[in-house]
């Protein structure tokens, strides 16, 4: 990446993701910008790194992924596939009995196996409350992802120029869309 120079402090930072980043902003300074689309014009500038399938911030099917529904966190399972796990378990629950009253010990042990895991299973996928546990989507993993790239970056770049990682700090709006606000200040990248 070289030299990152604003007016006549220069500072050759070590080579950080978060700066490839910064420096996307402020060429596009006053703009605003997805973070999947930063992180796919980090990859197009790298040698080497090829595109992965959402190189665009595209969904499985080749749609632009910019709804509010990308950045909200998804249950780990669905409502379908609870209720179906929910009534294999009052299923299980009634043939283990019928079992045990005929004196089966071997379906109730295949059963109560079965059961163990289902339980198991939906344990795993239950937060607090009982409330279906979630996972953030694609485009709030991008998001977090290049939010931290920049602050980690910021931070390194504090030791070596404190009033440039000042500044950037002044300036660059993190969060789904981002932006280096000013667009005043030349920049040798």
């Amino acid at each position: 990446m070289g030299y990152i120079v604003r007016g006549r402090n220069r500072a050759l930072p070590p080579d950080f993701i978060g700066l490839e980043y910064m420096a996307i902003l402020i060429r596009r300074a006053g703009s605003s910008i997805a973070a999947t689309e930063i992180e796919a014009l980090s990859k197009a500038e790298r040698p080497g790194i090829l595109p992965s399938d959402n190189f665009h911030g595209l969904d499985s099917e080749g749609e632009l992924m910019n709804s509010t529904d990308d950045y909200m966190p998804e249950e780990t399972i669905d409502r379908t596939a609870r209720q179906q796990y929910e009534q294999r378990v009052l299923e299980l629950s009634k043939l283990i009995q019928d079992a045990r009253d005929r004196g089966d010990s071997e379906q109730v042990i295949r059963r109560t196996e079965e059961l163990e895991m289902i339980e198991d299973l939906l344990k795993a996928e239950t937060g607090r409350g009982g409330r279906p546990r979630k996972v953030s989507g694609p485009l709030e993993k991008a998001r977090v992802r290049v939010t931290n790239a920049i602050n980690y970056a910021l931070d390194k770049l504090s030791k070596h120029a404190p009033k440039t990682a000042a500044h950037l700090r002044d300036n660059i709006k993190t969060g789904a869309f981002m932006m280096y606000r000013d667009a005043s200040t030349p920049w040798k990248l």
